[in-house]
């Protein structure tokens, strides 16, 4: 959004200057405003979002459950298994560089199973 407000900002700075004519400036101004627009939509659509998703705190019983499960599988199942459940603890990589990876984990519920 800040980028898009700059670019805008350009735009006008250079119409009011004299430096590019209305001609020029006017199409480009017109994009960058439709933009913003449709960007300030999608952040109040995510913040409401946000306000309306409940979030659920996994109980110790579920942690404890799903702690179960996955030495469990790390240490008896096979490759395939232990991938599978790998990839269901998370829920995305930040990668910041080639030494910084960082993966962000999800807690599912496991449904009441007692992990084993």
């Amino acid at each position: 959004m800040q980028k898009v407000e700059a670019g805008i900002d350009r735009y006008l700075r250079a119409f009011e200057s004299g430096a590019m004519p209305e001609s020029l400036c006017g199409p480009r101004l017109k994009a960058l405003g439709g933009q913003a627009g449709t960007l300030r939509t999608r952040r109040q659509e995510l913040t409401e979002t946000d306000d309306t998703e409940a979030v659920s705190v996994p109980s110790e019983a579920d942690l404890v459950a799903l702690r179960e499960l996955v030495a469990d599988t790390v240490t008896t199942g096979s490759p395939a298994q232990v991938k599978v459940v790998l990839q269901g603890l998370v829920e995305e990589g930040r990668v910041d560089g080639r030494h910084a990876i960082k993966p962000i984990f999800r807690v599912p519920t496991l449904g009441g199973r007692s992990g084993k």
